[in-house]
């Protein structure tokens, strides 16, 4: 990522988070910030976050989560197939 963009969409999800708790779909912005920038311990613990409260997204949504949280788990190509 360019040095500061990855800050700032780092800091949005965080407030998104911040706001409601009960979003998934900002963890999983958290997840893809975090695997980006190489804070694969951060990402797979937004990653179970998004995954316990996904039951209220759509199922695209969802997949989205899906794929990545088994990317953060270091399951890129099964990730893929999810998308």
């Amino acid at each position: 990522m360019v040095e500061g963009v990855d800050l700032l969409l780092e800091q949005s999800f965080q407030q998104a988070v911040e706001a409601n708790e009960g979003v998934a779909l900002a963890f999983a912005g958290l997840v893809y910030v975090y695997m980006a920038g190489g804070k694969v311990a951060d990402a797979r613990k937004a990653a179970q976050q998004a995954q316990s409260l996904a039951a209220g997204t759509t199922r695209r949504e969802q997949q989205q989560i899906e794929a990545l949280a088994l990317w953060a788990d270091g399951k890129g190509p099964e990730s893929l197939a999810v998308i």
